[in-house]
């Protein structure tokens, strides 16, 4: 994103210096997608790698590798040793499962067999305190379980199992290894149902015990027309956390997709390694990701066979508890989560759709009891000719007043964009009225963010005069306590990539201003770009920044840290998307920072609310500064000035000096505590440089018997 000068002018400035513009904030692209993990998951041993997944039972490894959409189901490989000897073959024992460090261990009365799980594949070893008897060659025998078929051995004496052209499992060199550090490479044998695994007899002679047998079990991917990750998602959890959880849908085969994770430290940094949110033979639709920062946790939701399942992860990324969001006979769509602060509670809200009811739900989930006891709750329903679909909730916040949109789709197949204000137990707290399509327009796949009074929605459009696109809108609301309060949208602004059409859109609130991320499709390149907005008008503050281009860009989120229930999180935030080459993807996180401008605090100590000032530039007719988290329903002034005053007003301090400015009285600030003072700025370069000052006053204070001032604010316009 780029840093945003936040500054302001008034018409009487002339004859300004021009300021420089900032450079774009964002850190450097960091792939998520690569490493290993080993842990229990729902009581299984599993491992996952790069390009494979891995289950320990009984005694049994079940090698599965990755192939992506190509492979038509899951093509595993069993293994499970079965004898072992130096001439004749015997039976093994039972296996005791242990596990540590990245090692999964079958420890049998005979050997022990090792899997270190890496990232390109798991590394086998038998290993042997003590020989089987005989003076043969030391065979080590599985027996094999897999549709994968044995081709030659290649020169190297490793062992390929394939299934057509779509790849398959390769079974690498045998290398024997004993006390001393002596080493023989040995061979692979397969009778299409045995694996065995061969040392020479003149190498076992000599060896000095324990000796260890070394094959290397890699996943082998042939083609590369391929999808293995798409549908990313992301989610900050606050101090003392800082952290990003980044979640995204992983490609076993055409009938299975598991939802991996990857935790990222607010400087941009791995922490640990990834993460087994979902690894069953089930097929993923959808996943996303919330964050509490109350309860210090992740909720993460997908869809999958109908039902919308879920999994709480701690800040250290441990698996928790999984629970249904919806199940049964029902088939349960598109879930989507909003966490953040939540008015101080330890809570996510899942907002889906019932296609077989044709109605939106939503339905709240503590984190720190990791329950969904909360009933669902009905917030849309469609009728016999319309039909809703598609929901999205305004994602990262710091009040409960949450915003959700879905598509409405008519008999004729026209679609248009609604919304609702709810709280988090779904209760509406506005009429639901349409924010988009229509006149010929189609309005659909939206995304939406916002701090509880204003908010920012991102959608894709379709025309038959104009052909595919996107827009983004600005919608405000009031709370209206008991009774609803009114919410309305703005106009809507198209959204254009330098390659023409939009793809994936995505919307994120940061703290006086909104980014709106996005896929730009061209004949060649599909890149991703973010693109600052004012969030009350969705006019572009600076332009665009590339966040990957020369690729083949897809599967876009967007997250912010900007807002918390103490409101001193950085105004940063996370893009993530999947560079697709040569039809491989590999999830990517960008970091963002949204400085909005040369923008210094006044360090007034008599604060009463945070000020903002959204997409500071010269021209700007629908400039305003914004006061949030102040008493609601208190009548309020402001103060712009272009020199300071610095009046100590006990206990406040007057920082803008009204005799060189402006000073204008605004009415009541809402029921959340935030009120807008519209500034139109001026045009022309001469407007460029200046540094104006503003503070709002609340009535009800000391000051002058009867004021008290927030915090202040300095900005030079852009």
């Amino acid at each position: 994103m780029p840093t945003f000068h936040c500054l302001l002018s008034l018409s009487l400035l002339t004859g300004l210096a021009l300021a420089q513009t900032a450079q774009p904030g964002q850190g450097a692209p960091l792939p998520i997608g690569h490493g290993r993990a080993l842990d229990v998951v729902d009581g299984t041993l599993t491992a996952i790698g790069d390009d494979y997944k891995a289950t320990f039972v009984d005694g049994e490894l079940v090698f599965t590798p990755l192939l992506g959409l190509a492979a038509p189901r899951n093509l595993p490989m069993a293994l499970v040793v079965t004898h072992t000897g130096r001439g004749p073959l015997a039976p093994v024992g039972a296996a005791t499962t242990q596990h540590g460090d990245g090692v999964a261990t079958f420890v049998r009365p005979e050997l022990q067999e090792r899997y270190e799980v890496r990232a390109e594949g798991v590394k086998q070893s038998f290993v042997f305190t003590q020989l089987p008897p005989g003076d043969g060659d030391l065979v080590v025998r599985s027996r094999l379980r897999t549709e994968l078929r044995p081709d030659a051995a290649v020169s190297d004496g490793s062992l390929r199992f394939t299934f057509g052209e779509v790849g398959g499992v390769e079974v690498g060199q045998v290398l024997g290894i004993d006390a001393d550090g002596r080493r023989m490479t040995g061979t692979l044998r397969c009778d299409g149902e045995h694996l065995d695994v061969v040392l020479p007899a003149a190498f076992v002679r000599e060896a000095r015990l324990p000796l260890v047998v070394d094959p290397l079990l890699s996943p082998l991917v042939l083609t590369t027309s391929t999808l293995p990750d798409s549908l990313p998602d992301v989610a900050h959890l606050a101090a003392p956390a800082d952290a990003y959880l980044a979640i995204w849908v992983r490609a076993v085969s055409a009938t299975d997709n598991d939802v991996r994770g990857q935790r990222v430290s607010g400087a941009g940094a791995l922490l640990g390694g990834l993460i087994m949110i979902e690894t069953t033979a089930a097929s993923v639709v959808e996943a996303t990701v919330a964050a509490s920062e109350i309860a210090q946790a992740w909720m993460v939701a997908w869809e999958v066979a109908g039902d919308i399942k879920s999994r709480f992860l701690s800040s250290t990324g441990v698996l928790l508890t999984t629970t249904d969001v919806a199940n049964g006979a029902n088939l349960q769509r598109s879930p989507t989560l909003a966490g953040g602060g939540l008015a101080g509670g330890p809570f996510v809200v899942c907002i889906w759709n019932d296609a077989t009811t044709n109605q939106i739900l939503s339905r709240r989930f503590n984190l720190l009891t990791q329950t969904g006891s909360f009933p669902a709750a009905t917030i849309a329903s469609g009728t016999s000719l319309v039909t809703v679909s598609d929901p999205t909730i305004s994602r990262d916040n710091r009040f409960d007043s949450l915003l959700a949109v879905w598509t409405s789709t008519n008999l004729v197949g026209l679609r248009t964009l609604r919304s609702i204000v709810i709280d988090d137990l779904g209760v509406p707290r506005s009429p639901a009225v349409s924010i988009g399509g229509g006149g010929g327009v189609e309005a659909f796949a939206a995304t939406c963010a916002g701090n509880g009074d204003d908010f920012v929605v991102a959608f894709r459009t379709a025309s038959a005069v104009t052909g595919n696109g996107a827009a983004c809108v600005p919608v405000q609301f009031t709370f209206g306590g008991a009774a609803l309060g009114p919410l309305t949208a703005g106009a809507p602004r198209s959204i254009t990539g330098p390659n023409g059409a939009v793809r994936t859109v995505v919307a994120a609130m940061f703290q006086g201003s909104a980014t709106v991320a996005f896929s730009s499709v061209g004949a060649v390149d599909h890149d991703v770009r973010a693109l600052s907005v004012d969030p009350f008008a969705c006019t572009d503050c600076e332009g665009s920044l590339a966040v990957d281009v020369g690729g083949n860009d897809t599967g876009v989120a967007i997250c912010s840290r900007a807002f918390t229930i103490t409101q001193t999180s950085p105004n940063e935030g996370a893009v993530v998307f999947v560079p697709i080459v040569g039809g491989q993807g590999d999830v990517t996180l960008r970091l963002l920072r949204a400085a909005d401008g040369q923008r210094t605090g006044l360090e007034i100590n008599c604060t009463a609310g945070q000020v903002l000032a959204p997409c500071a530039r010269a021209g700007n007719a629908n400039y305003g500064v914004v006061l949030r988290g102040a008493a609601p329903n208190e009548l309020t002034l402001v103060i712009h000035s272009l020199g300071l005053l610095n009046f100590n007003c006990n206990p406040c301090l007057i920082g803008p000096d009204p005799s060189l400015g402006v000073v204008q009285f605004l009415g009541a600030t809402s029921a959340t505590g935030g009120i807008r003072s519209p500034l139109p700025l001026p045009g022309g370069p001469a407007a460029v440089g200046a540094t104006i000052h503003s503070q709002f006053v609340l009535f009800g204070g000391l000051c002058f018997g009867n004021f008290r001032g927030t915090e202040g604010i300095s900005c030079t316009l852009q």
